[in-house]
Parts: C-alpha cells; structure tokens; sequence
C-alpha cells in the first residue's frame, strides 16, 4: 500500500504524450505535422542526453519509451516542447485481462493511503473484451477490498478524486497511469513555413514575445541592430545571448541570427546626404527598408535555412507596440506584417512567463506527484488569468498621439523617394549582403562531460 514517503518508487518506462491542435487539422496534414512533432522529439532527446528507445505514433496519442532511471528528466525536457500538450509517466501493460488487472490494481494500490479516494477512467481505441462498466467496477472493488484487508479506507468517487487511474487500450499496447503535467506552451509543432524576424534589444521582453510566436509554430529569427565596430566581428551581450539561448533551446536545431551595424548605415549616409539632413530618420527608415529587403529575398531567394530547409520570413515580431513612434508608420507604409504580442498582456503574466523562462532547469522530482503536489504551470490558463485580470484592472494603453502625423507622412515621401533611387538600392542591398550572421542553439540542461 502506499505510505508517505515510499521509497519504492514506481518504474516508469513511458511517457504518454498529448496534443489538441494538431487534431483539428485535415487527416494528411496531421500526419504531416506529426512526422514533424516526433522528428523534433528525437532530436531535442538527442541533444539532452536522453536515451529514447522506441516512439509510436497512435491515435491522439504520442508514446515514447524510456530507460526507467530518464524518466524524471525526460519529464522536465518534454514539458519545454512545443506541441504538446500533456504528459503522463505511464507503464506499459499486457492486453490480457487477467494480467491488466493484476497490474492495474497493484499500481493502484502502491499510491493510494488510508482516507483517499479515486476512480477509474477508461479508453480504448480498439474493441476490447470486458465492457467499461464492467471492468471499472470489478478493478474498483476488488481495490477497496484489498485496503480494506489491511486495514485502510477509501472510497470510490466520480467528482474531485484524490486520484485519477486512467487505461488506454491502443492499437499498439495498453497503458495505465495516474497523473497528466501540462506542458509549459503546449501549442502548435515548429514549422518552417511559419518564418519571422524579431527585433532583438531588450532580452527578456523580446523572448516572451517571441515565444508568444515559437508556441504558434513560428520560426523566429532575431535581429539585432548595433552600434559595434562594424569592421570587427559583433560580440553577442551576456543579456541578450542568455535570451537567445533560452529561445534556441524549444527548436529542435540551431536559429538564425542577423546582425545590422547601424554604423554601416550611418557611414554611408554621410557620404550622400548634404549638411544638416536629419540623419537619425534617415538610419530608421533605412533599418526598416533592410528588414523589408530581407523578407522579400528570403521568399525569392531562399537565402536563409533551418534545419535544412528554405525560410520564407512573413512578418517582423516586436516587443513594444511602436503605436507612438514613426518607426510604426514606417513598418505600416512599407507594408510589413507586425506582431506586438505583448500588447494588453498585464505585468503579471509577463513577469510569470520570465520566471518560467529563465527558471534554471532540475531534473522532475517524482515524489512531487505522490505528495500531490501541482505542476499547473501552462501558457494556456496563464493567458486566461491575463485577459480577466485586464477586464478586471482595466488596464488601458496610451491612445497613440497622431498630431504629427502629416509631417511624418510629409517625411515618408522624402524617405521613401530618397531610397528609391538605384544607387540607393544598391547601398542597402551591399548591407544585407554584407550583413553578419549567426547560428545558436540551447539546451534544457547542461552537457554531459566525457568520462576521461
């Protein structure tokens, strides 16, 4: 019988996996998404030291078989991936119904304690011998009778149990368990179609809002514009780099980075513009003509790839919402599709998501389970909370002030003609050539050392 503070834990070989998006989609498009999903678990597994020995892809269903000894850190490395949805440590059970019963009941009985309740859920993909009815009412007594011969109670309940003991009957084995750990994003599988540039100078609100984009299956590539020696190779801040590994670590392969010296630019405009010329709207619209060069090349060109493949950029994230700044019209003129996830999300749920990103990763400690501990942490309900707690505080953003805006649209023109010109043209596209870039990657824990 279970006791407080067991000290036989449970040997754990499978992790059963669930998605919901992915459902909704057309049978070969599901298919398609997830060869991705699986293809992108092996490699994170791979990456993070993991020893996974088999996969199958089932009905609604992921499974994935580990060494019992992974299975804590499994947990913590899948609870990161995007795409799924729900975890649960399960063991892999014989179809017979005599052997699933004396199994299932003597997992039940190595959690419950006196005083606890449960129940009994059961689902199968296939047909199965035993009726449902049947089956959860025979496992039911005969676990109630077995505590009761020891001299424990407990009782069976269909709302607000102590636990769940739910089986699966699959195409492929059956599968018992008693505990499901939302995943951190949940979300939809990575997929290169899904491309997009981030502006990147401010690390922990440029991650949160790119990750508002990763756990849409976007690729990010951010871009940071710098004031460096442009004729020396650009040094990634502590601060930034920490973000950006944070976000390369949820991809299953390196992210690229651009880099654009702003220096380069300013240079170059001295030369051609004459005295007195505002420079500063000059280099600000000449950014945004660089990441509109970039996005159009990558879906003519196909110059930019991850794991192997074209990316094919569609729109600019950014962590503030620009409503007030010319660099928003410029962006809107020039026709770029803009995300500014952040906007309307309170203070709260930003500093939670932080906290669950730069968060040092430990390896799942099982016990937290059997003492009922919650791991409820989910992008989901968080992002609900959000929205009441707005309704509730009201918080309302600044009305951007246009008073200036036929000056600006007055600048655009002058801009917008003065970039037009081939020599010009030519100037921005040398920077996008010449631009640096970088690919990085990120793990969830830290790499094993080679025994010497």
């Amino acid at each position: 019988m279970g006791k407080q503070g067991n000290s036989n834990p449970i040997e754990y070989r499978v992790l059963l996996c669930r998605y919901n998006e992915i459902g909704l989609k057309s049978a070969p498009y599901q298919k398609k998404l997830l060869s991705f999903l699986v293809d992108s678990v092996k490699k994170i597994c791979l990456r993070e030291d993991l020893t996974l020995q088999s996969a199958l892809t089932l009905s609604g269903r992921l499974i994935f078989f580990f060494p019992s000894n992974e299975i804590p850190k499994a947990i913590t490395v899948f609870r990161h991936i995007i795409g799924i949805q729900s975890i649960s440590p399960a063991l892999s059970v014989e179809r017979k119904y005599e052997k699933l019963k004396h199994k299932f009941i003597l997992y039940a009985l190595s959690l419950l304690k006196d005083g606890d309740s449960f129940k009994i859920k059961f689902k199968t993909a296939v047909s199965y011998v035993v009726k449902e009815s049947d089956l959860k009412k025979e496992f039911s007594n005969e676990i109630v009778k077995r505590m009761n011969q020891s001299g424990y109670h407990v009782k069976v309940t269909q709302k607000n149990p102590k636990y769940q003991f739910s089986i699966e009957i699959r195409e492929k084995g059956v599968y018992i368990y008693a505990f499901s750990i939302p995943t951190l994003f949940a979300g939809f599988p990575i997929e290169t179609k899904n491309s997009l540039l981030c502006l990147w100078n401010n690390g922990v609100y440029d991650l949160i809002a790119a990750m508002m984009l990763v756990r849409r299956g976007s690729v990010v590539s951010p871009v940071i514009f710098h004031r460096e020696d442009s004729s020396k190779p650009y040094k990634i801040p502590s601060n930034l780099k920490d973000s950006l590994e944070i976000m390369a670590s949820f991809y299953s392969h390196p992210i690229l980075i651009h880099f654009i010296s702003l220096l380069a630019i300013e240079e170059k405009l001295v030369e051609i513009l004459i005295p007195n010329q505002d420079i500063e709207h000059y280099v600000e619209f000449a950014s945004i003509k660089l990441l509109d060069i970039m996005m159009f090349q990558s879906r003519e060109e196909s110059v930019y790839t991850y794991n192997n493949r074209n990316l094919h950029y569609r729109g600019l994230i950014s962590s503030n919402s620009l409503l007030n700044s010319e660099l928003f019209l410029n962006i809107e003129n020039n026709n770029i599709l803009l995300f500014t996830p952040l906007t309307g999300l309170t203070p709260k749920f930003i500093h939670n998501i932080s906290d669950q990103l730069f968060r040092s990763n430990e390896v799942f400690n099982m016990n937290s389970l059997i003492k009922g501990e919650k791991h409820d942490f989910s992008f989901n309900k968080e992002i609900i909370k959000s929205v009441i707690d707005f309704q509730i505080h009201d918080l309302e953003e600044k009305v951007p002030n246009h008073q200036n805006s036929e000056n600006n649209f007055s600048n655009y023109a002058e801009l917008q003609d003065f970039f037009n010109k081939s020599e010009n043209q030519k100037f921005l596209s040398k920077i996008i050539q010449e631009h640096e870039v970088e690919y990085i990657s990120g793990r969830f824990f830290p790499k094993k050392s080679k025994k010497i």
